[in-house]
């Protein structure tokens, strides 16, 4: 306060009381209203309005207020102004207080304060020690960052080299010339689909498989077409030839009249003569 200004108690106590707000300002305006005597007496005021506004057990929440305090993720330095702030309330000795202190701060400070031979003499002592190794820290952690940024930091070369993809050289096709036909690509002679039927042979072809005793239907020698493994397969006992049963077919061969035609010498050519007819 000024005192040149505010010489008296009255001015004194006018000042403070335009400075009070809510609560507090309702308190003084009776006063005002009054002229209580304590508009006069400014020390008298001030002990009237800790007792209302003020805590009547300073100390003990001081106390609390400090066992509960802790330095957290703030610095070191930041924590021993809150520190003190509140020590200022408490009638401890500074062995209490040096002690209170280090019990509050972060426990990578704690572990560097033990390289320290000695300890600390004073809280003033113990705060600076603390502070001194919370910087380092903090230093370290910094380099440490620095450092990880680093190693996952892209270079030049390697941001060009993923932006612009490395481009292969590959020879132009050459064209594909076209493959001489081998013995397994030509059509075998004589083979058959057995599922297509085949269509009727010309009359030359007739007489050559007759002349070499040759399958009217396949072709192949040692067999007729009755007994043709490629061709379909009807219902057993039942194969009709022109309406002719197989044992239609060996009754007319033992027919005199036809095993006595010429062309007709022997019981395959009669069969043979028989299949075709059956066949067309």
């Amino acid at each position: 306060m000024h005192p040149t200004r505010y010489p008296t108690d009255a001015s004194r106590v006018g000042l403070v009381g335009t400075l009070l707000t809510g609560i507090a300002l309702s308190w003084f305006a009776p006063l005002l209203e009054t002229n209580s005597p304590l508009l006069h007496n400014f020390e008298e005021f001030v002990k009237e309005f800790k007792a209302c506004f003020g805590d009547t057990d300073g100390a003990r929440t001081a106390i609390n207020k400090i066992r509960t305090l802790r330095q957290g993720d703030q610095p070191a330095s930041t924590y021993a102004a809150n520190f003190r702030l509140i020590a200022s309330d408490i009638p401890w000795d500074e062995q209490a207080l040096m002690e209170q202190f280090r019990s509050g701060l972060r426990s990578d400070v704690k572990d560097l304060l033990l390289t320290f031979p000695e300890d600390p003499k004073s809280l003033t002592e113990a705060i600076s020690r603390a502070i001194r190794c919370d910087n380092r820290l903090f230093e370290r952690r910094c380099e440490q960052q620095q450092i990880g940024r680093s190693r996952f930091t892209p270079t030049y070369a390697s941001v060009t080299a993923q932006s612009s993809p490395r481009q292969t050289y590959s020879p132009a096709p050459t064209p594909r010339q076209p493959r001489s036909p081998t013995p397994m690509d030509r059509p075998t002679p004589m083979e058959i689909d057995m599922s297509q039927r085949r269509g009727p042979l010309s009359e030359e072809e007739k007489q050559r498989r007759r002349a070499n005793r040759l399958c009217l239907y396949c072709g192949g020698p040692g067999h007729i077409a009755i007994h043709c493994s490629r061709r379909p397969r009807r219902q057993v006992n039942q194969i009709h030839y022109d309406n002719k049963t197989e044992s239609n077919i060996l009754e007319t061969v033992s027919d005199p009249n036809i095993m006595n035609n010429p062309p007709l010498s022997n019981k395959f050519e009669v069969l043979s003569q028989l299949e075709e007819e059956s066949n067309e």
